[in-house]
């Protein structure tokens, strides 16, 4: 059977929204570049929370980025463990991080009170495993931070005679060590368990933007298939669509790792130079499995991969993604371009000795941006404070999109939050503390 080509997400939307274009110049209080999950939640937020105007600029299509082709895996959680992160950070810096992750799932449950469409998002126990003796102790010692910071236990359960005399964990016999679809795979020493979920993030995104243009008629305006080609900072943002430009207040980019946006301004912004672009790649194959999430670190590749299940249309569908692959310095994405055939060659083999009936019945890739030291950027530019920023998926963003969008709105209502890693003032080698 041949493979199909393309998200099976967005094949999904059936979407009856005209997209429109912005054909004549605009003021605004504020402009947010990029209608992703992270665009939309920022709007959700400053339209619920402030009084503020709102015109949203999309380069192509809502949900058409990174969110229309992820995994659609729901999880607060970082690539990086909270010991290397706190290598170069404020330690309280990063467990605010942690808090803010954690208080994505509250957010996402007000919005799809909101929407009403509570039905669309599965909660499942996530399940993380590693395959290596080594890497138990630092499990243990992520899940003891988390339960410190979260105040909630996070379980590790470890196989029967790994090793010995390791407080703190459940021992389980190989066969038990299993997530809810079928591990072929038995090298796996230790899982951590965590909350999880999975969603439609595209079909979220859209459903969020129609809702806002019905409930907000005279505050949001949304422009679809308007790429920003300049952005200029000052007394006065303006951000610029072929002829016509809007002019506003402040602004949030939200965009993912797109290039070709010039940005004029006295200071350049922390972003500038600190975004880069990756490409993840993604398989699929359907099933009648429940809706599941797990992910798989290997130590002797240095990698990890990630499974979801989710209700798919009349079946069920399992995705399963990890590798990656760097987009060239200057390069424009190209969703048809065929960028790495190797990377669906590791899915396969990955797919095949792990999982029971895995079967490539479909591949798609996504443009990811990720912030060069693999935190996202939330809250305004310390050289520019009129921009503000709710960037950066690092592979794992939904529930960090939220709370990003959420504490945009609360900073442009004059609200001081605690210091937190997710700060921009980062990068500007600004220190936290102060």
């Amino acid at each position: 059977m041949a493979v199909q080509k393309g998200s099976p997400w967005l094949s999904l939307l059936n979407r009856e929204r005209i997209p429109i274009p912005i054909t004549a110049n605009e003021s605004t209080d504020t402009v947010v570049i990029g209608g992703g999950i992270a665009g939309l939640s920022t709007a959700f937020y400053l339209l619920h929370d402030t009084d503020r105007e709102v015109v949203l600029l999309e380069a192509n299509l809502v949900a058409h980025g990174a969110t229309g082709h992820s995994a659609g895996s729901v999880v607060a959680s970082m690539e990086k463990s909270y010991n290397e992160l706190i290598q170069n950070l404020d330690e309280e810096c990063v467990a605010q991080g942690y808090r803010e992750l954690r208080s994505g799932w509250h957010l996402l449950e007000e919005i799809l009170e909101k929407i009403g469409q509570k039905n669309i998002f599965h909660r499942v126990k996530g399940m993380t495993f590693v395959d290596s003796q080594k890497m138990i102790s630092s499990m243990i010692e992520e899940a003891d931070r988390r339960a410190a910071i979260w105040g909630e236990k996070v379980e590790v359960v470890i196989i029967s005679n790994t090793s010995a005399n390791i407080g703190g964990t459940r021992e389980v016999e190989s066969e038990q060590l299993v997530p809810p679809f079928n591990l072929k795979n038995k090298g796996y020493t230790a899982a951590m368990c965590v909350p999880a979920g999975v969603l439609n993030a595209a079909l979220f995104t859209n459903i969020i933007a129609d809702y806002l243009l019905d409930e907000y008629p005279d505050r949001f305006h949304l422009y679809e298939k308007s790429r920003v080609r300049r952005l200029r900072l000052g007394d006065e943002i303006a951000a610029t669509v072929d002829r016509n430009t809007v002019f506003a207040d402040n602004a949030v980019l939200c965009t993912n790792g797109y290039i070709g946006m010039e940005i004029e301004s006295c200071e350049v912004p922390v972003s500038v130079g600190n975004i880069k672009a990756k490409i993840g790649f993604m398989s699929g194959w359907y099933d009648n499995e429940s809706p599941a999430s797990a992910s798989f670190f290997k130590e002797h590749e240095k990698s990890y991969y990630y499974v979801t299940n989710h209700p798919y249309s009349e079946h069920s569908l399992t995705t399963l993604g990890g590798p990656e692959k760097d987009l060239a310095s200057g390069e424009q994405y190209n969703p048809q371009k065929i960028y790495d055939v190797d990377a669906y060659n590791r899915l396969d083999i990955f797919g095949r000795e792990t999982l029971d009936d895995y079967s490539r019945d479909m591949e798609w890739h996504g443009l990811m941006g990720y912030v060069t030291d693999g935190i996202r950027l939330v809250g305004p530019d310390p050289n520019n404070p009129n921009l503000m920023y709710n960037l950066g998926c690092n592979g794992i963003g939904i529930l960090a999109s939220l709370a990003g969008g959420w504490k945009v709105a609360q900073q442009m209502c004059g609200i001081t939050l605690p210091q937190s890693m997710f700060d921009p003032c980062r990068l500007a080698n600004i220190d936290q503390s102060d």
